[in-house]
């Protein structure tokens, strides 16, 4: 009888074992999988955030109250708006400028997603 339990408690451990093995095996997948995403993340992120202050720096800040509201009629009235619209165009052309290169980076890094992922089920 003996002999029966210790077949058994060998084909459990064994099989313990193996499970083991695929475990820490697909765990280990999962982690790098994990770790090459949050790169990504990190990139697109970053690139996102550095295009949000590069737009902000770009077009500024409204300061809001009667001061901005009284400054703007006095420019109205000297003709200083021809050139408040031509400086406002140009920012507005900048920021999409900015704004294309951070999709056109996005584009590009999600296009390279799958063949990294074919590469490593190799």
């Amino acid at each position: 009888m003996s002999n029966s339990y210790e077949d058994k408690k060998a084909k459990l451990k064994a099989s313990s074992e193996k499970y083991e093995a695929a475990f820490t095996k697909d765990l280990t997948a999962v982690t790098e999988s994990a770790t090459d995403w949050a790169g990504k993340l990190f990139a697109i992120g970053g690139g996102m955030l550095l295009s949000y202050l590069l737009i902000k720096q770009i077009i500024g800040k409204d300061k809001g109250g009667k001061d901005v509201q009284v400054a703007e009629l006095h420019e109205k009235k000297s003709g200083v708006e021809t050139a408040n619209i031509l400086l406002k165009s140009l920012t507005d052309k900048a920021a999409l400028i900015v704004l294309e290169l951070a999709r056109q980076y996005i584009v590009k890094l999600l296009a390279n997603l799958p063949e990294k992922d074919v590469e490593k089920d190799s």
